[in-house]
């Protein structure tokens, strides 16, 4: 899984680890670099970074990332195909998060749930199935902002 690190300068700018730097106004609108989560079905990420305001999204002293959203599977929680999330990397996640993470090999952006002692992710919208780990589930990072482009 490629994830982009974005790392917060002294300045009103913010750095990501392709050494790419652009103005900090805000997410490159000009711009479809970001690498994308699935938010339907698990498959690979691209690569690509955009900076960021850091002020906006960003939270003091934590390594945070910044992904491009690719499917319906979380609308009901408000997660659009094309949105970008952003959230701070973390192996731990409390039940009802949402999270990035990898389910048998497989990246996906989906809500995490322990129900009955059993860890799984869940889709925001009833056209897709939760996903149920059959080996493996690492949480990769925990999300707190959605940034929607108005068109």
């Amino acid at each position: 899984m490629s994830v982009c690190a974005v790392q917060v300068n002294n300045q009103a700018s913010a750095k990501v680890d392709q050494g790419d730097s652009r103005p900090a106004d805000g997410v490159d609108r000009g711009s479809d670099e970001l690498p994308a989560i699935p938010a339907g079905r698990p498959d690979d990420l691209g690569d690509g970074c955009v900076t960021l305001d850091p002020a906006a999204v960003l939270r003091a002293n934590r390594r945070s990332f910044a992904l491009r959203v690719q499917g319906q599977s979380m609308i009901d929680a408000g997660i659009c195909d094309g949105d970008v999330v952003v959230g701070e990397f973390t192996p731990e996640a409390k039940p009802g998060a949402v999270v990035v993470a990898l389910i048998d090999g497989e990246s996906a952006l989906k809500r995490f749930v322990v129900q009955q002692g059993q860890p799984y992710l869940a889709s925001e919208n009833p056209s897709y199935p939760d996903l149920v780990p059959l080996s493996e589930l690492v949480i990769q990072g925990v999300v707190h902002t959605i940034i929607r482009r108005i068109r």
